[in-house]
């Protein structure tokens, strides 16, 4: 195919392609795992998010553009004629919500209450975390009770103890609100990091700190501890990457289909990477 001149709202309209739904068209087998969907590919498992794609076995990813290209093989020309030509997917995003998405949002971090009277009575009475496991991440400032509607504030920070990640959650008996403040890195999710070489990997603030407190006084306080926020590995990789003295990684996500995929892409991921002590708890 020779040179095509494609316009700006073309060539948008190409990368906003929901890659599932493209996929699905072409009679392909789409995972879902979480709040995202999984293809194998002939090189290995590809995770989707919309118009997004990522391959955990070669560390690239990219637009629907990008990805009719490498698994299907055409030029640039075929691969954006092919995405708008096929009627049978969804666009994913509108202009307003692609300007939106590249937008950098600043991180704002809720309030402090003046104390954390809703925030103890949640975790203690009703998730049942050790006090004295909690005082450490109060004290550390990775838990807070935020002033206005006094939710349980679960913070991430950066190597130099600077807040990147804030996810806050509902201390009411029936709430079940919780939600990652805008802004957020999810390269830095809720983590305790200690000086050993072992890495305890959860879903969530609430997994790890009941993981702790089964045993508050086996010393916890010298391993690392990292929250995923989900299943997404960015903040895993991020530490070890920071922290070469991790290397043992026990890998403890929930025991449903989102959890045991995680597990298994990430177990592949490290492997990759060198990483030789690898497990899955229990």
């Amino acid at each position: 195919m020779g040179y095509i001149h494609f316009s700006e709202d073309e060539k948008n309209r190409a990368n906003s392609v929901n890659i599932v739904s493209y996929l699905q068209s072409k009679g392909e087998s789409v995972k879902r795992c979480g709040n995202e969907h999984s293809w194998e590919s002939p090189s290995g498992k590809v995770s989707l998010r919309g118009s997004d794609w990522y391959s955990q076995y070669e560390q690239v990813g990219g637009g629907p553009v990008s990805f009719v290209q490498k698994f299907y093989g055409l030029n640039y020309p075929e691969a954006v004629t092919e995405l708008l030509g096929n009627n049978s997917y969804e666009l994913a995003m509108s202009q307003d919500k692609r300007q939106k998405k590249a937008e950098h949002k600043e991180l704002v971090i809720p309030p402090r209450n003046n104390d954390m009277r809703r925030a103890y009575a949640y975790l203690l009475g009703e998730r049942f975390i050790d006090r004295d496991v909690l005082n450490v991440f109060a004290h550390s400032g990775l838990i807070y009770e935020d002033a206005e509607h006094h939710n349980v504030v679960f913070v991430g920070k950066d190597s130099e103890g600077n807040p990147k990640h804030i996810q806050k959650r509902g201390t009411h008996s029936k709430s079940s609100y919780k939600g990652n403040v805008e802004g957020s890195d999810a390269n830095y999710s809720f983590r305790f990091l200690g000086n050993s070489n072992k890495l305890y990997v959860f879903e969530a603030p609430i997994d790890m700190l009941s993981f702790i407190s089964m045993n508050p006084n086996s010393g916890w306080e010298n391993d690392s501890y990292i929250a995923m926020n989900g299943v997404y590995e960015s903040a895993v990789l991020t530490a070890l990457e920071e922290h070469p003295n991790l290397k043992q990684i026990i890998i403890c996500t929930d025991n449903d289909e989102g959890g045991i995929d995680a597990a298994d892409r990430l177990a592949d991921i490290l492997s990759e990477r060198g990483y030789d002590t690898l497990s899955r708890y229990p």
